[in-house]
């Protein structure tokens, strides 16, 4: 009898060990012994089902829902916080200056007639523009100032436009548009270059006389617009006689620069 079930015991495992390896064609096992082999395949599959409780569990499509529904919630507050406050400003609309001339002086924006644009209080320089914008002021002498200043609605410059036509175009444009153009010389171009960089020098004097955060037209401190300058400055009167210029009014932004560190040298 007891060989008997020796021999049922025996045979028992080699069937577990057999269905084991049979479920496992591409793998070459060792073992000391057919128990070996037995415990391996019990510890299988124990693995497969508790594989299989994880996955038919409904606590894991909670788990799964809960994480989508907050990396939607978490996109949703990214979106709205971070991105909004950078995309261009609706059509016909700007949230620093508002919609219409009117609205801009009670917000306290200020057209800069050579930046080409209203300006919000934190970055219009008053000093410098005004004094840009002089009658008798050398900047751009055909404009006196902005008494007389010479801009049209067409290329051929036989419909001439006013200052408030270029003022009310600039809510039609908002910050990069270019709805609406007008033409001028092209000495108003090489005023408006020499214009920013006094705004930049005003800058910097403040700086240096301890004020912090100075506000600045954004132009002001963009390289790129400084390289273009000095090819209209260099260009100068070797340009073509008939050559004009484009105006596209808009609504500026500012950017705000550091302080200055005061250095003593020995």
């Amino acid at each position: 009898m007891s060989d008997y079930n020796n021999l049922t015991e025996d045979e028992e495992k080699r069937h577990l060990v057999t269905s084991y390896f049979s479920s496992q064609p591409f793998r070459i096992f060792w073992f000391q012994n057919d128990d070996d082999a037995v415990t391996t395949s019990k510890n299988r599959q124990a693995s497969r089902r508790k594989l299989h409780y994880l996955f038919a569990s409904p606590h894991l499509y909670y788990s799964i829902t809960i994480l989508l529904i907050l990396g939607v919630c978490i996109f949703q507050f990214i979106s709205q916080h971070h991105l909004r406050p950078h995309l261009a400003p609706s059509h016909g609309t700007n949230p620093l200056c508002g919609s219409s001339p009117e609205e801009a002086r009670a917000i306290g924006c200020t057209f800069d007639v050579y930046v080409n644009g209203w300006l919000p209080a934190a970055c219009y320089d008053r000093a410098v523009a005004e004094q840009s914008e002089s009658n008798s002021s050398d900047l751009h002498t055909s404009a006196t100032g902005r008494a007389t200043f010479p801009v049209y609605w067409d290329e051929a410059m036989t419909e001439p436009a006013t200052l408030e036509d270029v003022m009310l175009a600039a809510f039609e444009n908002g910050e990069d548009g270019y709805n609406v153009r007008f033409h001028t010389v092209w000495e108003y171009h090489r005023a408006h270059c020499l214009h920013l960089w006094r705004l930049a020098a005003s800058a910097l004097q403040r700086l240096s006389e301890g004020e912090r955060n100075v506000g600045v037209y954004y132009k002001v401190a963009s390289p790129e617009h400084v390289w273009h300058c000095n090819k209209v400055i260099i260009e100068g009167d070797a340009r073509s006689p008939a050559k004009k210029d484009t105006i596209t009014p808009g609504i500026g932004r500012c950017v705000w620069l550091g302080n200055l560190e005061s250095v003593a040298y020995q």
